[in-house]
């Protein structure tokens, strides 16, 4: 009989893995993304499920959405192949927190490493770093919604500091969706994913920033 010991010995769906980034079906997603055209007037947005599902038409401007659904950060190194000759106006970055609640741990030197990387590509694009938002997860079957809220604390502090350090924009939208380190229920359609009052304050949020 098959016994669990902890979180370890559970096994991953498999696009909760990180083999996933590296399979045809997630090739396959990013160069779909490839496709889409981008000028020196887009704002870039990429991320995973949360900025998939963010309405870009609230911006008077050219969005175009770079995110795919389970994406962590390792795979940010997709995209850079398909950036190296291109400049848009803005890139906003969204990624962190399926490494937080699957257990793979938050690396801020993976989004370190494409910021300045990307850098070299288009140093006159503006950089935009999101802060992770919160969650009111009942449960979490990787990793304890306790742990998770600790550990979305910690990337955001060093999201920010990295954000000061390489000289890019940090737009906070953990603290206007939390209430005591938690997503505020009105704005949540299961504990982790935004509903559209919660986007209203991603939108507020980014474009005070952007102004």
């Amino acid at each position: 009989m098959l016994m669990f010991k902890g979180f370890k010995d559970v096994i991953r769906p498999y696009h909760l893995t990180h083999n996933f980034i590296h399979s045809s079906d997630y090739r396959a997603k990013v160069d779909g993304l490839l496709l889409k055209e981008i000028s020196d007037s887009t704002y870039l947005f990429v991320g995973n499920s949360l900025t998939k599902a963010y309405d870009l038409s609230v911006f008077q401007s050219d969005a175009v959405n770079w995110s795919i659904s389970g994406d962590v950060l390792d795979g940010l190194s997709w995209r850079l192949a398909g950036l190296n000759e291109t400049t848009p106006m803005k890139i906003i970055l969204n990624l962190g927190i399926n490494d937080i609640i699957h257990g793979f741990g938050f690396k801020i030197e993976k989004l370190s490493n494409f910021i300045q990387e990307f850098k070299s590509y288009s140093p006159h694009t503006q950089i935009v770093v999101m802060s992770l938002s919160p969650e009111c997860l009942e449960s979490g079957l990787f990793t304890s919604p306790k742990r998770i809220a600790l550990e979305i604390i910690n990337a955001n502090r060093e999201l920010k500091e990295m954000s000061l350090q390489l000289n890019v924009l940090f737009v906070d939208v953990y603290f206007p969706l939390q209430d005591k380190g938690k997503l505020r229920p009105e704005f949540t359609t299961d504990g982790l994913h935004l509903n559209q009052a919660g986007y209203n304050v991603w939108t507020e949020s980014l474009t005070k920033a952007f102004n």
